[in-house]
């Protein structure tokens, strides 16, 4: 997608990679406006990770079979 002119360091996360800018941007100067937004980007990161570790792990497997009538059924308005 982007190549920034960054050498490719594939043992970093993303987490580490915000924390490294976070610290950088907090040296300069701790009340940059990019600081929230980076915290916020932060905490994207790991909900992520979080969300995708579920998913390796199988967790939604067989879920649809389970739930995809849940709700109930769908009624036309003028059945009813």
């Amino acid at each position: 997608m982007a190549n920034i002119d960054a050498p490719k360091q594939i043992d970093r996360t993303i987490c580490e990679v915000h924390r490294e800018i976070y610290r950088e941007l907090n040296a300069r100067n701790p009340h940059d406006y990019l600081i929230p937004i980076l915290r916020e980007a932060f905490d994207m990161g790991k909900k992520m990770d979080n969300k995708l570790r579920q998913y390796a792990r199988g967790y939604d497997e067989g879920w649809w079979e389970q739930n995809r009538l849940v709700g109930g059924e769908i009624e036309d308005e003028s059945d009813g």
